[in-house]
Parts: structure tokens; sequence; C-alpha cells
């Protein structure tokens, strides 16, 4: 079978996408040397990749989400006639008729997340949102499978598109951060909370800045927030909002953090927290129980589903509730979170990227019967 994968958000630098597309890709080497799969990627990692013998590249210089992808896009898979394309974003081309798989990861914008992270001129985003609804609705309606990271995806899928309940598939994404790097980097001497992602209003960042102000000056507990972001506009915002509610002493921000770095702060943090107001999945949360790391996060569905038990969790809308259960870590006993720690650790090791590559295959195999 010759498969397709559309694999331009290859890299770290596209933050939980990258990670996903590179370990569906390593997984893939591993487990599948019978079909014949044909990578597009970027200028930057179609000359650098090293792959398997049935594994070949092909340079798409399109960007994602533009007018030249729709148009670039389906002449290189015509070229490549697979039998099948995995499009592991929404962004399947308008115009691309034959069979493929998708990954929907989320569905924010759909629930208008996405006028409050946008840099556009209103105008400008109301013509980008009808341009994302098209490609949406044609990624979900005229695809062969779906997948999908969550059951909550899954549930906000079906209430949009009821009539692809039966070619949604859930497989959950899996965790990879290395324990034994844990040493290896850089320690931060002062006590402190850690976030990793992006900065965008649904992260709920400002609310977390409000709790680690009230712990300090309210509480009189001497703790830092470290939070680990890109280079981006979002990030810029975030900076203002630090000057702003005058929280500069209290928090580090870092960007550019490689798998060493970033083992390290999660290993040395009081926790890792997660105040979002909605997740697709939610692996920055798996990596921290993987490198023993308390977990506090939002009360919202799809953390509970991923994280059950194994996480502390609070209202993203209250200050208070956040900033009452990080005080709650700050003083737990070391026997009760040491236990904690090893049970959220093993919990994690059913999340496996092994494990979601051979599902992914299982829906190619699938297809190929039909």
């Amino acid at each position: 079978m010759k498969i397709a994968i559309d694999a331009r958000f290859y890299g770290l630098e596209n933050a939980g996408l990258g990670r996903y597309t590179m370990n569906l890709i390593a997984e893939l080497q591993k487990i599948d040397t019978k079909n014949e799969y044909t990578l597009l990627l970027n200028e930057k990692w179609c000359k650098s990749l090293s792959l398997s013998p049935n594994f070949t590249k092909v340079l798409v210089r399109a960007r994602h989400y533009s007018v030249a992808e729709q148009r670039e896009v389906p002449m290189v898979l015509k070229k490549i006639n697979p039998d099948l394309t995995h499009f592991l974003h929404l962004n399947v081309p308008l115009w691309y008729n034959r069979p493929y798989v998708v990954t929907i990861h989320d569905l924010l914008m759909h629930s208008g997340i996405g006028k409050e992270a946008t840099t556009l001129p209103l105008w400008k985003f109301l013509i980008k949102r009808l341009g994302y609804r098209a490609v949406f609705d044609h990624a979900v309606k005229s695809a062969q499978k779906i997948i999908v990271p969550s059951k909550f995806v899954k549930s906000e899928l079906e209430k949009t598109y009821p009539q692809v309940l039966d070619r949604i598939s859930v497989i959950y994404e899996g965790v990879s951060l290395q324990e034994n790097h844990a040493k290896t980097s850089v320690r931060i001497s002062d006590e402190y909370f850690l976030y990793v992602g992006n900065a965008y209003p649904h992260k709920n960042l400002k609310t977390l800045l409000s709790a680690i102000s009230y712990l300090n000056v309210k509480r009189e507990q001497s703790v830092k927030l470290v939070l680990v972001t890109p280079r981006d506009v979002f990030t810029e915002r975030l900076k203002k909002e630090i000057e702003k509610t005058k929280t500069k002493h209290l928090v580090i921000l870092k960007s550019g953090v490689d798998d060493d770095e970033l083992q390290s702060l999660y290993a040395h943090a009081k926790a890792f927290v997660y105040p979002s107001f909605s997740e697709g999945f939610g692996l920055p949360g798996l990596e921290a129980m993987q490198s023993n790391t308390r977990l506090v996060v939002s009360d919202i569905p799809v953390f509970h589903e991923v994280y059950e038990d194994n996480a502390l969790y609070f209202n993203p809308h209250d200050v208070e509730s956040m900033s009452l259960v990080l005080l709650r870590v700050l003083n737990e006993k070391n026997e009760k979170r040491f236990g904690a720690l090893r049970k959220a650790s093993s919990f994690a090791k059913r999340y496996s990227w092994t494990a979601m590559a051979k599902e992914t295959v299982k829906q190619y195999k699938s297809l190929s019967q039909v």
C-alpha cells in the first residue's frame, strides 16, 4: 500500500502538532516495513531528516493554511499517486478528493476561541474563519477515517457532524520524555510551578499569574512561576500582562527549550499547572507525570478523561480555587506526595506512541480492504 503523509508540521517548533508528527513517523518506521510511505515535508526537514528504506521525502514549499497550499499539495499528491493520504491536521485542500485519513486534534475555533487568539483585524479574521470552516467541513465530511486524540473531541465532533460518527476513531497520543535527563540540565534555585505550552488566551495564563501573585502576597509563600512558551506575538502580549500585573519578579519566561532542559524543568517543579479552559488532549500533563511531577489542572472533561485521579483539579475561572490547590501542593507531606507521584508515573505508561502508531496503521489497513 502506498501511503502519503502530510508531515509539514514535523519539528518541535510546531509545538504539540510537531511532537505528534515526529513520534508518529518515528514509530511507523519501527513497526511497518511493508507499506511504502511518502512524507510531504518543508525545506528544513526535507534536507535533514533520515528515513527507513520504505520512506521517501517530497518537498512542499507552501505554508500551512495558505492559498498556495490549496494548489501545491494536490499537485504533489497527484504525482505521488498514493493509495491513501494521512493529513495530520485539519488543513486538507478543498479540492482533494482521493481517499484520505485526517487527524482532528480539537474544535477550539468552532467554540469562538479563535477570535481571541488572532492578530488580525476583525474583518480579516471573519474572512479567515469562513475559510477555516470550509476547509474543516470538507476535511471531516470527505474523510474515509477520522482520528481524534480523546473521547471528548469525538463527542464535540459528533455534535457538529453527526453524519460522521461511524468514521471516528479515538487514538490516544503517547508520552516520550526520558527520565534519565532529569539531572543533566540547569536547575532553578527557587521553588516554582511550571507551565509548558502556547500563550493563547484559552490557556488562561492571566488567571495563573493572579494565583501566583495571591500566593506570594496574601499567603506569604515564596514561589515562582516558570513559563515555557514559543517566541511569538502571544508571548509578547503575555509579557505586557506580566508588566501590567507587576508580577515580573515572580515569573521566569523561557523559549527554545530542548527536551533535556524541559525534562529538568518538569522534574524539579513543585507542580505542573495546566489552567486551560479547553484542550483536545493534554500531552504536557502526561510529560509531567512521567517526570515525577505533581499535576494541577483545570476541572474540565478532557483532563478527567486523560488524567483520571492522578491530578488535582481547580476551577479555571476562579483565582482563589486555583490558588488553594497550589497552596495544598506546597504544603503537601512528602509521604503523600511521593505516593501520588509513583501512582501517576505508573499511570502515564499506558500512553504509548508505539500503541498510537499501531492503531493508526490499523486504520490504514482497514481502508485497504474496502
